[in-house]
């Protein structure tokens, strides 16, 4: 209906190019688990041809831990169940995403620094972008404004910016059953995502429940 491109996740295996994590701005906000995990090299290669590149985008959001899970998360709660507790979320979500965007301009700036590698419309070759990818956690807890944001950050019309995303590219997010609705699907087709990843991991009730999964059966089907 959409135009999308489903994919029903068993188990996942994450490949992308690179991780937008920082060990002062995003890898602070998650504790420093991962610190030291991106290095800022240059995008090129060493014979300066750009190779296929994509980002990939991690929303730690949860509403619980499952029993298996040994990411970088936060869990949230199964539901906001007071104004305080939804003031926080969204406190917490707008330092977040104040992060991501930090780090992303700090990749966009390095790769200004190499310019001779980089192009731009005044010459040099911009880096084509064949994939966004939002991970978790699960994204699509995650605030439509946020994952706006961060998309809106990684490719904009400025000269300056030296990243273009390829007219073929995919943008994925992750979603969990019961998390999302119709309305915020047809708001992220807008943004551009064209590709879902949906963790169903199992379709029976008792096999959720004991791996913490907090959806069931149900739930899969209406997603």
């Amino acid at each position: 209906m959409f135009g999308w491109t489903l994919l029903v996740v068993v188990i996942v295996t994450l490949v992308s190019s690179s991780i937008a994590f920082s060990p002062i701005t995003v890898g602070q906000f998650l504790g420093n688990k991962y610190k030291g995990i991106v290095h800022h090299t240059s995008l090129q290669s060493e014979d300066h041809t750009i190779p296929p590149f994509g980002f990939y985008i991690h929303i730690p959001y949860c509403r619980r831990r499952c029993r298996y899970c040994d990411f970088a998360i936060v869990p949230i709660g199964l539901e906001m169940k007071s104004e305080a507790q939804n003031a926080g979320f969204v406190e917490m979500d707008m330092m977040y995403r104040n992060a991501l965007r930090k780090e992303l301009r700090g990749i966009q700036e390095y790769e200004m620094l190499n310019a001779q590698n980089t192009v731009t419309t005044s010459g040099r070759r911009k880096i084509e972008l064949q994939s966004i990818y939002f991970g978790g956690g699960t994204p699509s807890l995650a605030p439509i404004e946020t994952i706006e944001a961060v998309i809106k950050e990684i490719v904009n019309d400025k000269e300056e910016n030296p990243l273009t995303l390829a007219k073929d590219a995919e943008i994925t997010i992750e979603m969990d059953p019961g998390t999302f609705s119709q309305s915020k699907l047809k708001q992220l087709r807008q943004l551009g995502v064209n590709r879902i990843s949906l963790g169903v991991l199992s379709f029976d009730d008792a096999s959720l429940e004991r791996i913490g999964r907090t959806h069931r059966l149900d739930d899969v089907l209406e997603a």
